[in-house]
């Protein structure tokens, strides 16, 4: 709203006769904002707009019958006190932790967020957002605040909920139904998710470090791209491609950190996606093995990252790698051969960094679930419906076609296992394996 709607904190008769002029051409106009709730009842009330989303997602406040107010927020009734509570104990961690933190002088008028007044210094508004991370608040800024919330939420997470609920609208199916007009750094989720946006003249002083963040993994990918006279492309049933990412969720009302484990077959990209609590080794292995289960079959060689639970040992100089016991025990049970990316080289495994991407903006991105249940059978309905049959950039074809029409029938017995068959921990062996001390011989390779 602030410099959308407003120009210096003023709204404008022209602006207001525009929405007014939305209104009656049938056009839902609902602005989404970061003020606090005293300045939303207002808005829902007295402007020519069908609702208001504040506090950066926190509530959605409509206009009834009359001159009332019906008020949907994103935690229930029940939690609201506990929620306000802990709110008040970030608080004051913050202004502890940073004195020169000022509270905005909006802030007796909030409901479900703590406002800072921002900062001109960059470093400053950092310390303040730090603080409030460190608290165990989810934070962002904009033009006039640096802002703290809980519940793992944010602009686009409401907006996906009252569009279904008020408006019976699939954001992921009707997206293009949606123009985002937006002026800040915490509109970043609404840019990176419809195609439709528009940016006014003051998010350009925000762009340098949203555009960094936003573009970073695009980069990796034209830089390994650059560096590539041979693009390096993988036969079917040659190799899959494991790593793990993270992002908070919010799970049964509670913003809760998800690891997400991500396969990538070479090949087809076809890729099998599990959600997990922790990033531990037995993570790692019961994941993999749900890959085997899932694609039918192991592959000849899977590409790794250098975790620490896998890869004991990688030396940057001559290549040579030594693997966890109990990891190289679990690839000489099921028969593939593992190979890990240079250190600080993510680009060796491409394929999958860019699937771990996908999985975070497309599948998780602006969601929220009843339960951990819930989580996976929705990262299960989402690769058979989306991933699996979309039209891959790089290949041109859906990954279940080519999977189904090159790697699952011409396989043969190399790529079939027998279903029971489960790796079972062992620590003699793990010790015999580990005293023979197999190494990789160097190798290099550059994902595709």
């Amino acid at each position: 709203m602030d410099e959308t709607l407003t120009c210096r904190g003023r709204l404008s008769a022209r602006t207001y006769d525009a929405l007014e002029r939305l209104q009656r051409a049938g056009v839902t106009v609902i602005p989404v904002t970061a003020a606090p709730a005293g300045w939303c009842d207002q808005m829902a009330r007295m402007w020519p707009v069908d609702g208001v989303i504040g506090e950066n997602g926190g509530f959605f406040f409509e206009r009834a019958e009359g001159h009332s107010l019906v008020r949907t927020f994103w935690h229930g009734e029940d939690g609201r006190p506990a929620v306000a509570t802990r709110l008040d104990e970030i608080a004051r961690q913050v202004r502890e932790a940073v004195p020169s933190a000022t509270f905005a002088d909006d802030q007796p008028f909030r409901l479900t967020s703590i406002a800072f007044a921002r900062p001109e210094e960059i470093d400053a508004r950092m310390a303040v957002a730090s603080a409030l991370r460190a608290a165990g608040a989810d934070a962002t800024d904009n033009n006039l605040w640096v802002l703290g919330w809980l519940g793992g939420y944010d602009k686009l997470a409401m907006v996906r909920r009252v569009l279904a609920e008020r408006y019976g609208v699939d954001i992921d199916a009707a997206g293009d139904a949606v123009l985002y007009v937006g002026d800040s750094i915490n509109d970043a989720p609404m840019f990176g998710f419809f195609r439709h946006t528009v940016g006014v003249s003051t998010v350009v002083r925000d762009l340098p470090r949203t555009i960094e963040r936003e573009v970073a993994p695009l980069r990796r990918d034209l830089a390994a791209e650059a560096r590539a006279t041979i693009r390096f492309g993988t036969p079917p049933e040659q190799q899959l491609q494991i790593d793990f990412g993270e992002r908070r969720v919010v799970v049964a009302g509670v913003s809760t950190k998800v690891f997400l484990f991500v396969a990538t077959l070479g090949f087809s990209r076809r890729i099998h996606v599990r959600a997990f609590r922790n990033e531990r080794q037995e993570s790692w292995l019961e994941r993999v093995e749900s890959t085997f289960r899932h694609f039918g079959g192991v592959t000849a060689e899977i590409l790794l990252d250098n975790d620490r639970g896998l890869v004991s040992r990688h030396d940057m100089a001559t290549r040579e790698v030594t693997f966890n016991a109990k990891f190289l025990a679990f690839a000489r049970h099921w028969g593939f051969r593992p190979r890990a990316c240079a250190p600080y080289r993510a680009r060796t495994k491409g394929k999958d960094e860019r699937s771990v991407g996908y999985v975070k903006r497309n599948a998780v991105a602006g969601r929220s679930f009843e339960s951990f249940a819930a989580l996976e059978a929705h990262l299960d309905a989402w690769v058979r419906d989306v991933a699996d049959v979309r039209i891959h950039g790089t290949t041109g074809e859906a990954p279940a076609t080519r999977f189904a029409r090159e790697e699952a029938a011409g396989c043969g017995l190399a790529w079939a296992f027998p279903p029971s068959r489960r790796f079972a921990n062992s620590p003699a062996r793990w010790e015999r394996i580990a005293r023979s001390r197999w190494t990789a011989t160097p190798t290099r390779c550059l994902g595709g």
